[in-house]
């Protein structure tokens, strides 16, 4: 890697990279044991019938996915909006509490967009500098609790290769 892609990146080499695997594999993982939305032209992951299929109340019981969905309850990542002199931050969500793990992935699949889409290269106008480090670490511990209540989803995730 070169020394100007490196130098600028505030967040950890190592979570960034756990992030994006885990994410990716995941969703790899929701096709395969098929919550897939498509047709011939392309397929996507269905997150929302998969986050349906769980019970937030039993992904709880693990106290790193209960403190994840706390924080993100408490601190819902941003989403970049187009207003009319450019681009602005909106923090609101959908809804008003936190109560289904679909929303919970609403929330983690918000986070990986931000990062996928290049939204997240300016910490100056984003609430302390570790809050993306916690979003990143908040989201890799629903995603495990998903595979954990979710045994159709972990087998393919677990096969995955590059």
């Amino acid at each position: 890697m070169s020394k100007r892609f490196l130098a600028n990146i505030a967040l950890d080499h190592d979570l960034l990279f756990q992030f994006f695997l885990t994410f990716s594999r995941f969703e790899f993982a929701l096709k395969s044991a098929g919550f897939a939305l498509g047709n011939i032209h392309g397929s996507k992951p269905d997150w929302p019938r998969f986050g349906a299929s769980l019970d937030l109340d039993m992904a709880r019981q693990d106290p790193n996915c209960a403190a994840a969905v706390d924080y993100l309850a408490l601190h819902p990542p941003w989403r970049q909006v187009v207003i009319a002199h450019g681009l602005a931050w909106d923090s609101s969500v959908s809804f008003t509490r936190l109560d289904r793990m679909d929303q919970v992935l609403e929330l983690v699949r918000r986070i990986r967009n931000n990062l996928f889409h290049g939204s997240k290269f300016n910490d100056e106008v984003h609430s302390g500098l570790g809050r993306n480090e916690l979003l990143l670490r908040h989201s890799i511990a629903v995603l495990h609790r998903c595979l954990e209540l979710s045994p159709s989803v972990a087998a393919p995730y677990d096969t995955a290769t590059l």
